[in-house]
């Protein structure tokens, strides 16, 4: 009787669990510098903050995050370089590129910045770790818009503007990812696969795929489904 019991309760659970992160939401976070000039976080000084993703490409999966050579102008940069990172996805799978090209395109209408105030945290980060004196804070909280009033993205202004262009683009992109996956379907329980497939794109290692192994990765991310999936 225990034992079906169990059987029963646990995925009952773990079903419980995942429902409720899709009702808080999703998000991405910024790693900030809490003590000037210790040279320990990650190039950064006091009030100046990493966008969590290019940090743990970096330092995680030993993906250089490529330079950003901007092309446009304020507030645009941002958006602009998010655009041209995101096109390495076209060579593979067209209907991504198109719907993630949207989505960044999309991304400063359906965001709300706010200031004077900190998001609480998401527990979605999965397995993380930061530099000494420095600590990680909710940047940008993501969820279905719950009132016409509402945007899907709700964004600390203040930390916003501690990032650089090219980290505000990796930031954009995490969100758009995460977007995706949540339109495809996927359970997303942590971020982890979205933050990785993001070093990917942001190093600009995702170009040197084969088709097939891109295909495997979208469907394990994404569960975007192939004529053939493995």
């Amino acid at each position: 009787m225990l034992k079906k019991l169990i059987s029963f309760t646990l995925p009952l659970l773990v079903s419980l669990q995942l429902q409720a992160i899709g009702r808080v939401g999703n998000g991405g976070n910024i790693i900030v510098c809490l003590k000037p000039g210790s040279g320990e976080c990650y190039g950064r000084d006091l009030h100046e903050g990493a966008f969590y993703d290019t940090y743990e490409a970096d330092v995680r999966y030993k993906m250089q995050p490529l330079s950003m050579k901007p092309t446009a102008t304020a507030p645009k940069v941002a958006m602009e370089y998010a655009l041209k990172l995101v096109e390495a996805v076209k060579k593979y799978d067209h209907e991504m590129y198109g719907r993630l090209s949207f989505f960044v395109r999309d991304f400063y209408n359906e965001a709300n910045f706010v200031e004077g105030m900190q998001l609480l945290p998401i527990p979605d980060t999965g397995i993380s770790f930061i530099p000494y004196h420095s600590e990680l804070r909710q940047l940008v909280v993501q969820r279905e818009p719950l009132a016409p009033q509402d945007k899907r993205y709700v964004v600390s202004l203040d930390l916003w503007d501690m990032m650089s262009k090219a980290d505000q683009a990796h930031a954009i992109l995490h969100e758009v990812f995460y977007r995706y996956a949540l339109e495809q379907k996927r359970e997303v329980e942590s971020s982890e696969y979205i933050r990785y497939f993001n070093a990917l794109v942001i190093s600009g290692e995702v170009s040197k795929l084969s088709q097939s192994n891109f295909q495997n990765l979208a469907w394990t991310i994404f569960a975007k489904g192939y004529s053939t999936n493995p």
